[in-house]
Order: structure tokens, then sequence, then C-alpha cells
């Protein structure tokens, strides 16, 4: 979600795919960044047009959300992560990169998968792994509607509130 850029590594999960070699797995890339012709050329070279779906820029996510079995967020970095949140929000499992951020609310085989972001292998493991096992997408999208409820604006917002009165 988001941006082509270097630190959200979809690279990754373009190789992944093409390891993989399934015809029945779509990675959809929203988002638009100085990566796009490249991830475009590399998709094309690895004849994956039809796995890999460069949607650009989009207004609203949440029908992107519930036409996904999961969401794949393979960041080398992030502070803390705000789409793999609302996707878990929107009931999906996660296949997240173990970074600073998001390995905070996710733990691995609970959400889904918390894997390190450059290990190509680690993502095709994952992916297919998450596409085969439907009792396992559900456990974690369960777990993950529970998680990010901790973190819903109105409780954030009283979290502020309180901090503000104390230091009154």
């Amino acid at each position: 979600m988001g941006e082509l850029h270097e630190r959200k590594n979809h690279r990754v999960v373009i190789e992944a795919l093409h390891k993989l070699k399934d015809s029945k797995i779509v990675y959809l890339l929203v988002g638009q960044g100085d990566l796009e012709k490249e991830y475009k050329w590399l998709v094309k070279s690895y004849s994956l047009e039809s796995n890999v779906k460069f949607l650009g820029f989009q207004e609203n996510v949440n029908e992107l959300y519930w036409a996904s079995d999961c969401f794949v967020h393979p960041s080398t970095r992030e502070g803390f992560g705000i789409a793999p949140m609302e996707a878990m929000a929107a009931g999906l499992p996660v296949i997240v990169s173990n970074v600073n951020g998001i390995k905070d609310y996710t733990k691995h085989k609970d959400t889904g998968y918390c894997i390190e972001p450059k290990s190509v292998d680690a993502w095709a493991e994952a992916i297919y792994s998450m596409k085969k096992n439907y009792i396992f997408r559900k456990k974690c999208a369960l777990q993950n509607r529970k998680i990010a409820r901790k973190y819903s604006v109105t409780k954030s917002q009283n979290i502020v509130k309180k901090v503000y009165a104390d230091m009154e």
C-alpha cells in the first residue's frame, strides 16, 4: 500500500511469486513511486502479468481489503506501519516484515507470518503456506481484529486525554 519505493521492498514479493509459479496468486500493488517502471519490467520479464496488478493511487482501499485473502507488507523499515494495522482491522491475516513498528503488534504464526524482509525463500514459503491453509488464515483474521481494536482511534484519543489530564 502507498508507495513503490525501495524501502517498501516489493521486489522480494515479485521474486517470490516468480519462484512459486502459481497462477492463482495475485499481488495487488497499490501506490506510485520511482520503482514502478522497474517493477513492471520485472513482472513482464518473469511473465507474471496475471499475478501482479498495478493499481496506482487509490483513495479508498476498503474494497481491496474485503476482496483479499491476505495482506502482504514487505517493508525493510517502518515507523509504526499503518497499512498492516488497517488490514488487520479489516480482518485480514498478514505476511509482514519483522521490522521495528510492525513487530510491536504482530506475532509470527499468531497474526500471520513475520519474516525477514530480504529472504525471497521465506516470502515464497509464507505466501504459499497462507494460500494453502484456510483455517490458519481465519484464525489469524480473528486474532488481528482483536489486536487492531487496541489501537483504535477512540482508544488512542482516550490515552492522549488521560496523559494530558495527568499533566494538569
